[in-house]
């Protein structure tokens, strides 16, 4: 007699990964739940987590975005031996992240760059209430190599999942949160503003840069956002993949110099 649990698949996406299209294209998915529906705000509704049931037209969206290593952290796979809506209950308990000062912010565990850093701060039992019911958790990281949370064990000793509720971090785990996210927030920031920069780079390639120009900053004590972001802009003209440590130093301290410049 085989012991085994069944195992459902979903999928879920970060909408804000998505082109108009590929959404047009999700309101023909018949098995899909929005996960932020039932907050007030219509436009991070519309950007928010998606889950997904397993069929040709839903496989075949995320089979695109697989294959984009640009927007790839924008799918996940979620292996659970419950139906959708017990699924899509525990995910929108999830959709807020409260701080120790009794602050609120949404919390994007569906972009696999936030749930990697989100993951490294939590404890273990709050690791616990963030997988609920979920048996594996499946993404791919920046290189394009498929990634997994194994939270089988985690959640084999939680307690009943239906009453996780948002988590909640102390002050020392968002400031943790936050430097760890903080290449990310210097990239999308100075992308936004030259799309073009770092285009002969990969993903990694340039999340690597930006982790360089955050630690440099740290070291050097240099705390002004936007000298950080000048210096983040000239690194990704100038970067060369092929650089040993010490063209890197020279580097960051000439784009520091010319950022200080640029900002005075």
């Amino acid at each position: 007699m085989n012991n085994v649990k069944a195992s459902n698949v979903y999928w879920l996406l970060d909408a804000s990964g998505l082109t108009p299209t590929e959404i047009d294209g999700l309101h023909q998915v018949t098995l899909i739940r929005w996960l932020y529906d039932r907050i007030p705000d219509d436009q991070a509704a519309s950007v928010g987590p998606v889950l997904l049931g397993r069929s040709t037209l839903a496989d075949s969206i995320v089979a695109a975005l697989q294959a984009d290593v640009a927007r790839a952290w924008a799918i996940s796979t979620l292996h659970t031996d419950v139906g959708i809506d017990a699924l899509e209950h525990h995910l929108a308990t999830l959709c807020y992240l409260h701080t120790q000062d009794g602050q609120r912010y949404f919390l994007r565990y569906a972009d696999s760059r936030c749930l990697v850093a989100l993951w490294s701060v939590l404890s273990e039992s709050q690791q616990r209430a963030l997988c609920g019911p979920i048996d594996r958790w499946f993404y791919i990281d920046r290189q394009g190599h498929a990634q997994s949370i194994e939270v089988g064990e985690k959640r084999a000793v939680a307690t009943s999942f239906g009453a996780t509720g948002p988590l909640k971090l102390s002050d020392q785990q968002l400031g943790h949160l936050l430097d760890r996210t903080l290449p990310d927030l210097l990239l999308s920031s100075v992308v936004d503003q030259q799309p073009g920069l770092g285009h002969g780079l990969t993903p990694y390639q340039r999340h690597a840069c930006a982790q360089r120009v955050c630690d440099w900053a740290v070291k050097h004590r240099e705390e002004r956002y936007p000298v950080q972001l000048a210096m983040l802009a000239l690194m990704l003209t100038n970067t060369r993949p092929d650089w040993d440590d010490a063209q890197w130093s020279k580097a960051l301290f000439a784009s520091h110099q010319a950022g200080v410049e640029a900002c005075t």
